[in-house]
């Protein structure tokens, strides 16, 4: 009885934390799409400033831009650290709920869903690691940082190379 009280406690943590990791990934799309929707944004702003021959104004949205992808940047890094918390979670809760009256694993911990999907993401820099989720969407934020802050930049010093 006790220990069917107590699988049960386990097995509802589990979902949970698997619910909170399904929750941040979700957080990771919304990331990309209001990254997408506003680099959008602020590019047509700016190629309007163009057309209305605003000059410097034009540096004003590259530069938000540039802002706004650092912001973003810290954001998804804190979404993977959480992220990697519950997949940790989740591995100890497996081999606990895999766990028999003897102490026994009805499974082979090494496989367990939470185990790979934690070892995948983990800070190991071998060879085998190579790209991950975590380090083209940082990095690509990153460089779109950088290239919107050195247009905005270069728009303020020579507000007329833009518009000839």
């Amino acid at each position: 009885m006790i220990e069917d009280k107590a699988f049960e406690r386990l097995t509802l943590l589990y979902q949970e934390n698997a619910k909170v990791a399904a929750i941040f990934w979700e957080w990771r799309n919304k990331i990309i799409t209001y990254f997408a929707a506003s680099i959008v944004a602020l590019f047509t702003l700016a190629g309007w400033f163009y057309q209305q021959h605003h000059g410097r104004l034009i540096s004003a949205p590259l530069l938000m831009g540039s802002i706004f992808s650092l912001v973003l940047t810290h954001l998804d890094k804190r979404n993977a650290q959480i992220l990697k918390a519950s997949y940790k979670c989740g591995q100890d809760l497996e081999i606990e709920i895999a766990k028999t009256e003897e102490g026994d694993s009805l499974v082979k911990t090494e496989n367990t869903i939470f185990r790979l999907i934690g070892a995948a993401h983990s800070e190991d820099p071998s060879p085998q690691k190579g790209i991950t989720y975590t380090k083209v969407l940082n990095l690509t934020f990153r460089l779109i940082a950088i290239l919107l802050g050195i247009l905005a930049l270069v728009n303020f010093i020579w507000p007329n190379l833009l518009s000839g």
